[in-house]
């Protein structure tokens, strides 16, 4: 190969790897995280204090999975603030994943590769929290 063809060829491969062409999108990787779940845990802030919720539904995870697949996420700096309810996912007993709605337009997703607050909008989060809240004890 000549010279000027493998450095555009190196120089390409740079470019491609630092826009981060093939890594998995925050939507597909959280979406992927609650369709592989089997199980949820979610805990809430009541007047008797804190209160866990657990399940398996599949169907309650497809429809969170949906919710997080569409989403947008703009990455936002972390806001140190605590919010209920949280949702935990787990896989085989193994917690997958954590996320919680802040200030009714941002998510709080700790799930492998995508970790942090994100802008998600105010239809996102009251879809969320109400899908939350379907489980919230009486």
């Amino acid at each position: 190969m000549k010279p000027i063809l493998l450095a555009l060829a190196f120089i390409g491969g740079l470019l491609i790897a630092s826009a981060g062409i093939g890594a998995t999108s925050p939507a597909k990787h959280l979406a992927a995280v609650a369709r592989e779940a089997d199980s949820v845990v979610i805990e809430f802030y009541t007047s008797a204090g804190r209160e866990e919720v657990a399940f398996a539904d599949k169907p309650w995870l497809e429809r969170l999975a949906g919710i997080l697949e569409r989403s947008s996420y703009v990455p936002q700096s972390h806001c140190l603030c605590i919010s209920y309810p949280q949702i935990r996912l787990y896989r085989n007993k193994e917690l997958t994943g954590t996320l919680s709605v802040h200030h009714g337009t941002k998510l709080r997703a700790y799930a492998g590769s995508v970790s942090g607050d994100f802008t998600v909008g105010a239809q996102v989060g009251q879809e969320i929290a109400g899908l939350a809240k379907e489980r919230k004890p009486d």
